[in-house]
């Protein structure tokens, strides 16, 4: 199931703003798009950590090995 947020939200062309009610379904859609925004960008943060140590992992076994010249 889909949820689309402005589905059931009705524009008054008539009025030169929005009215109190519009103003505040927008202020929770904005707090609920911020949330899933910080938790998505904290789950790429903590994805590219572990990238990050791996590959500093791999590196420093690398590094152990001895350097032959051919």
């Amino acid at each position: 199931m889909s949820f689309h947020p402005l589905k059931d939200v009705r524009f008054d062309t008539s009025s030169s703003g929005p009215d109190e009610n519009q103003v505040a379904r927008a202020k929770v859609l904005t707090e609920d798009l911020l949330e899933v925004v910080r938790s998505e960008h904290a789950k790429a943060q903590a994805a590219l950590m572990q990238q990050q140590m791996e590959l500093h992992a791999a590196q420093l076994q690398f590094a152990q090995y001895p350097m032959v010249y051919s």
